[in-house]
């Protein structure tokens, strides 16, 4: 009996091979924002953003208020001439198209989003930076004023489902006013276990473009970079 014949491979060029293509990876967004003046918010985008650029992560800083005070901080730093500062990009924004920007960043890890004080103002986009962010930061100081501000905030991000936190900032720990602030924000909503200490050290270097988390020996960095990894968990990063 005879053996059926092999069949022959299919002559010609062969065929290409098949490319993967991976999907686009969109970079995580921090929201820092709050109804009130004066309580930190560009302050704590700077600390995170530079703690985690320190940490390895690629790091856009967005600043959609008007003044403009973390697109000048950039600057400084950029102009300092410290070649081995941990590097970040900096987007100023106007708030009313920042959602659509926001949304063309790539190539990122994280985005953080610093906001204007008058929120109201913008409610509309400031609705749809709500909206477009995976975690939010309330900065709020100990005084009454403070909390009469960031509690009803609090209230606006778990109407629209948003994981949020309290970061208190510019606190006297020890105070009676300190103890009676917290107690008060833990019946609102989540509070960042680390809080940020009213030293000369967190705010003196912003003029040179730095933050206390660039210094090594400065007073205050381990609990801003504590402040980095709430963060970097809450978001998984």
């Amino acid at each position: 009996m005879m053996k059926k014949p092999r069949s022959k491979k299919a002559s010609g060029t062969p065929a290409p091979e098949e490319v993967s293509v991976e999907p686009l990876k969109l970079p995580r967004k921090l929201l820092i924002s709050g109804s009130k003046g004066g309580i930190g918010k560009t302050g704590c985008s700077r600390i995170v953003g530079v703690a985690a650029s320190l940490d390895g992560l690629k790091v856009a800083l967005v600043d959609t208020d008007d003044q403009r005070s973390l697109a000048a901080w950039h600057t400084l730093r950029d102009e300092s001439g410290y070649e081995t500062l941990a590097k970040l990009d900096c987007f100023p924004m106007d708030i009313t198209t920042a959602p659509e920007e926001i949304g063309k960043l790539t190539g990122y890890d994280l985005v953080v989003i610093d906001t204007p004080n008058a929120v109201q103002a913008y409610r509309d986009a400031v609705i749809r930076l709500i909206g477009l962010a995976d975690f939010v930061l309330l900065p709020t100081g100990m005084t009454f004023d403070d909390r009469r501000s960031a509690i009803p905030w609090m209230g606006v991000m778990k109407h629209y489902g948003k994981e949020a936190a309290f970061v208190m900032n510019r606190v006297k720990r020890g105070t009676v006013a300190f103890r009676d602030a917290k107690k008060l924000l833990l019946k609102e909503g989540r509070l960042c276990p680390v809080d940020i200490p009213d030293l000369e050290h967190i705010h003196s270097f912003a003029d040179q473009g730095l933050s206390a988390v660039d210094i090594d020996n400065a007073k205050g960095r381990d609990d801003c970079i504590g402040l980095w990894h709430f963060v970097r968990n809450e978001m998984r990063l």
